[in-house]
């Protein structure tokens, strides 16, 4: 068996090919990496900005964990629980300060700007900012969401263990026929 080559006595002709396959390689090249980095930006940044569910629980989480250092903080220099989330933070408020975990559960809330004097001495409108609640009973404490997110819909809460949980309702029929 031969192999028969066939060389084209013009050499510019042949390097045109050669140039033209170099051209077409680095196109498909480019075209492939292009592909590649919109599915790694599919993977990592779903939705281009908006919070999906899990990262909005996870985030809250972290919120109530930062609570929740704040209270234990508080029970050991004062060695007690405090009434509420008010006592706990006039004195920072009093000062301008606000030392606390975001108070909203939601991401969409504004914040509420400046510390205002009302804000300080006003328990009820420090409620009205503050999303979390402090409850206290005989078998320990526990920090709860009293509103629910808007992606993440279920409200969390943290025991003094730092063991959190889900909140779930319970159905009016459920509770309410004997």
């Amino acid at each position: 068996m031969s192999v028969v080559t066939h060389y084209d006595s013009d050499t510019s002709g042949c390097f045109r090919i050669t140039r033209q396959g170099k051209a077409i390689k680095n196109i498909v090249s480019v075209l492939f990496a292009v592909v590649i980095i919109f599915i790694a930006l599919g993977f990592i940044m779903p939705w281009m900005g908006r919070m999906r569910a899990n990262t909005e629980r996870l985030w809250r989480i972290a919120k109530l964990q930062g609570w929740h250092k704040k209270v234990e903080l508080f029970v050991r220099t004062n060695n007690r629980l405090p009434e509420s989330f008010f006592e706990m933070c006039q004195e920072d408020l009093e000062q301008g300060i606000w030392s606390f975990p975001i108070p909203f559960v939601s991401e969409d809330q504004k914040p509420f700007g400046e510390l205002t004097p009302s804000l300080t001495t006003d328990p009820n409108r420090f409620l009205e900012i503050v999303e979390y609640g402090l409850f206290s009973g005989q078998n320990g404490w526990f920090i709860r969401e009293l509103k629910h997110g808007k992606i993440y819909t279920k409200m969390l809460m943290i025991d003094q263990e730092g063991k959190i949980f889900e909140v779930k309702e319970v159905q009016k029929e459920k509770y309410s026929n004997p």
